[in-house]
């Protein structure tokens, strides 16, 4: 296989994995504690949690996420890392492609000079 069938290749299995990716959410859950004390004086610490994301105008939001909904919220924004690395992963794959395209197109011309000579 040659380094541009390679290329090609991945960039293909990239799309595959991207496509496969179903929802997502850009930004962060955190975890935050609040703190109360019951009628019988009891000190009583319940942990919430709270997605955090920044807008096109790099506003942030945040939102409640509930409990019975956290696994689903966390693969969301796992998803969107992961379509984000793809999508670098890409990029790259895509300049390294041109490099290779125009280096030969570079030999291909230097080798057609050499031969009108």
């Amino acid at each position: 296989m040659t380094p541009l069938e390679i290329i090609n290749r991945r960039q293909s299995e990239i799309l595959t994995e991207m496509a496969a990716l179903d929802k997502m959410r850009s930004g962060n859950i955190y975890p935050n504690k609040k703190t109360r004390q019951n009628k019988n004086g009891e000190i009583i610490t319940t942990t919430y949690y709270v997605f955090s994301c920044k807008d096109e105008n790099q506003k942030t939001s945040s939102e409640s996420v509930p409990t019975d909904c956290l696994e689903e919220y966390q693969k969301m924004v796992d998803n969107a890392q992961v379509f984000r690395k793809l999508g670098k992963e890409y990029e790259e794959l895509a300049n390294e492609k041109a490099k290779l395209v125009m280096t030969d197109a570079t030999d291909k011309r230097a080798k057609k000079n050499r031969k009108s000579k």
